[in-house]
């Protein structure tokens, strides 16, 4: 029996110089999806992968297409080399924030081309909707598990106190990340451990360059919206868990998707909500990724040791990871 299977693909702050060089070295038809990402962007994906700093890859314009990029280059090969889909039942998708592009690529919906090139300009818009030094985002870690409205009580407490910021990630039951104003995420700080916060552990600053699933981002969301009504998405039989719904979808209705794609830009990624809404309903985690990111989000949940997390990463080691499924 096929393994039941969630796939995933993470977003923006896997990525890191180097990434998919041995896929690259090994592989022509991963060079061919560089090559053909290169080309709907403008972008030399190759150099950037393996020349460009670790500052060059965290501009969230470059960040953004070249995650996507790789990740794709490395399913292709799953697929197309290793048969992937043969020993593995794919019946649901979900990439976290920028990673649910990677997602609709991988279940057939979107052409790598569009994502590639769509991915760039959600980079760009998202820098340019928001000042540089103005918002940013904290990593919140949680001495216990709240429920979301503990959560959203938290942000609306330090809004009105101070400024504006917003759940932006909820990652697993005892991690989350909170987005806004840099003011508001300052004063989010004093509030650690204090009184009736004592649930929150600590508070880590990320370096990124924005407020991203913030209100902040709402000028991001508004040009993006004009770049997806022209995709063309393509049916797909396989199901997915939108970042701004956690529930698990079709993958049949083209308008829904673009719908939430446009949502997600300023709106929440509900990444544990979406893993717990197929908990039930699959027996393996698959991440495909040069990184494991959202391997180790998982791992932490208790109510998710019953699955078996499977990574790939190494392309020496496919099949003894097939081996393990």
């Amino acid at each position: 029996m096929k393994a039941q299977s969630l796939v995933v693909f993470p977003g923006q702050g896997s990525q890191f110089p180097g990434m998919g060089k041995s896929w690259f070295e090994n592989f022509p038809l991963y060079r061919e999806v560089i090559e053909e990402a290169s080309d709907a962007c403008s972008l030399d994906f190759k150099k950037l992968s393996f020349e460009a700093s670790e500052s060059e890859i965290r501009d969230t314009e470059i960040a953004q297409p070249l995650i996507l990029t790789v990740s794709c280059g490395m399913w292709k090969v799953l697929n197309s080399v290793f048969g992937f889909k043969e020993k593995v039942e794919a019946k649901i998708y979900a990439g976290h924030s920028l990673g649910e592009y990677t997602a609709l690529v991988c279940s057939d919906v979107l052409s790598l081309k569009e994502a590639a090139s769509t991915v760039m300009l959600r980079g760009r818009f998202m820098k340019e909707a928001c000042p540089i030094g103005l918002g940013g985002m904290r990593a919140l870690i949680l001495r216990e598990a709240v429920g979301r409205e503990k959560l959203l009580e938290l942000c609306e407490v330090v809004s009105k106190h101070s400024k504006l910021i917003a759940l932006a990630n909820w990652n697993t039951d005892t991690q989350v990340v909170l987005s806004g104003y840099n003011e508001g995420l300052q004063y989010l700080d004093t509030l650690v451990g204090k009184d009736e916060w004592k649930w929150l552990r600590r508070s880590i600053p990320l370096e990124v360059s924005g407020p991203f699933h913030s209100p902040l981002m709402e000028k991001a969301t508004e040009k993006l919206g004009l770049v997806l009504e022209s995709l063309k998405f393509s049916a797909s039989k396989a199901q997915y868990i939108p970042n701004v719904t956690g529930e698990l979808c079709s993958l049949e209705n083209s308008q829904k998707i673009q719908s939430n794609l446009k949502a997600q830009v300023a709106g929440g990624v509900q990444w544990y909500p979406g893993l717990l809404s197929v908990k039930d309903q699959v027996t393996h985690h698959i991440e495909v990724a040069p990184s494991k990111v959202l391997t180790g989000m998982v791992a932490r949940v208790d109510s998710l040791k019953h699955w078996k997390n499977v990574h790939f990463e190494d392309p020496t080691k496919v099949e003894e990871v097939f081996s393990k499924i």
